[in-house]
């Protein structure tokens, strides 16, 4: 049986971890797709759901993965037994968590009447609520059970299960969304209804290979010592994504809504100038992930070989969007005007895109050494002071658009140099307590 820390390559780690990143993400691109050819007052209500109910549980889920390298470190140091503790407080929190989310879903039609949505979709929009609820319950405990799985050197077994609950989330879409077998067409209700019956089949599996797992480690389950990291340390790396999380989702759409007052090119222009952005964000976050991994695995581990390999990737396709912003810009909007706008900012989205996503690497590696607080102070403040910069060049200095965009390149930069910097100051302060503890020649 091998050794609960023996290394394995980056590319062992990364790439199941990015296929189950990008399943969790499809599935929701398979829904928008496939209402999309079905109507368009359904697409409507779908895309309402997405962006209110969608960004409180993906709060929720920045909560959960957040004990990713907590559990990597508590497996190595003190075998199955200390990752299960921390997998069962995952659980409890998880379950809380999806509960609430349950809890508040009769409430739907009054918080999107108090947000100022159309009102011909609010009734359809709210009867969402309830079943896209149960269904972020059930996902947020198999990814519970997914970063246990992680944790402890399973992330192959969790790409597998993701894949195959994509293939059967196509499928139930095919019948649900548009109905058939006696089942009459259900729209964006069968969306739903698709994804909260996969989500609750990945828990189950998820739970059976997490089981199976245990018992087949239990001539390894336990190493003795205090490898458990305790609750107050969980909550601090949970609380700490929320936050971050929470800033992102608020500040981008307040960025958005400055945008918006510029008119309805400008805003349309903005939208497409981050569109690349988030798929490449979601491959970052698998990369992260992985790093954060192999660092709370070994907390010696050499990081910057690593960080470095991490970094090309995530600087070529920053790279290839920056050279070929005006073809870019003429595929995405072939007529009109938008293209002739997009053009000249696409560059900046491309330096955003690599900012950020360097940022990120930095940031999960502090994860797997256990700093929380201050990255994520670092990201919250970045996000916030992007707002008044962005205002201020827009309208104050009357750059228009380009003034918000190049507000969030300055911040992309100073976040950046701010997590370097940290990620400086932890590392010879950790340098520093260990030549204080080494014995005297």
């Amino acid at each position: 049986m091998p050794d609960n820390a023996a290394p394995q390559s980056l590319l062992g780690d990364a790439v199941p971890m990015v296929v189950s990143r990008v399943g969790l993400a499809l599935m929701g691109l398979t829904d928008i797709v496939l209402l999309s050819r079905h109507d368009s007052g359904q697409l409507a209500q779908a895309a309402l759901l997405e962006s209110s109910f969608g960004r409180g549980l993906d709060i929720a889920i920045a909560f959960t993965v957040s004990a990713l390298p907590l559990m990597a470190a508590a497996f190595a140091a003190g075998g199955m037994d200390a990752a299960i503790r921390l997998w069962r407080r995952a659980m409890l929190a998880a379950a809380l968590m999806g509960f609430a989310l349950i809890a508040l879903s009769p409430f739907a039609a009054e918080f999107l009447i108090a947000w100022g949505q159309p009102a011909q979709l609010i009734p359809g929009t709210a009867a969402l609520f309830p079943v896209a609820a149960l269904g972020g319950l059930a996902g947020l405990l198999a990814i519970a059970c997914a970063v246990c799985l992680e944790g402890t050197g399973r992330a192959a077994a969790v790409s597998k299960a993701v894949l195959s609950a994509n293939a059967a989330n196509l499928a139930l879409d095919l019948w649900l969304i548009g109905g058939g077998a006696g089942v009459p067409a259900l729209g964006a209700m069968g969306a739903v209804m698709a994804t909260a019956i996969v989500r609750g089949g990945l828990f189950i599996a998820l739970a059976a290979l997490l089981h199976r797992h245990w018992r087949s480690m239990q001539g390894n389950a336990s190493k003795g010592g205090t490898a458990d990291p305790g609750a107050k340390r969980q909550l601090s790396a949970g609380f700490a994504a929320m936050a971050i999380a929470f800033t992102m989702h608020i500040f981008g759409m307040t960025l958005t809504m400055l945008a918006g007052r510029l008119g309805t090119e400008p805003l349309a222009v903005y939208v497409a100038c981050w569109a690349l952005n988030l798929p490449l964000m979601i491959v970052v976050s698998g990369l992260g992930d992985a790093l954060s991994l192999r660092v709370g695995r070994n907390r010696h581990h050499p990081v910057m070989p690593d960080f470095i390999r991490l970094a090309v990737i995530v600087a070529l396709p920053a790279l290839a969007l920056a050279v070929g912003a005006p073809w870019v810009a003429s595929v995405y909007a072939p007529h009109g005007t938008i293209a002739p706008a997009l053009a000249p900012l696409l560059p900046y989205s491309a330096a955003v895109m690599g900012l950020d996503g360097l940022s990120l690497l930095l940031l999960c590696i502090m994860r797997g050494r256990h700093i929380f607080v201050v990255p994520a102070v670092i990201q919250a403040t970045s996000m916030a002071l992007a707002v008044p910069l962005g205002w201020w060049l827009a309208f104050g200095q009357d750059q228009g658009l380009a003034g918000i965009v190049h507000a969030i390149v300055l911040t992309s930069f100073a976040r950046l140099v701010a997590m370097g910097l940290c990620l400086m100051a932890t590392a010879s302060t950790a340098t520093a307590r260990s030549l204080q503890h080494q014995p005297a020649s």
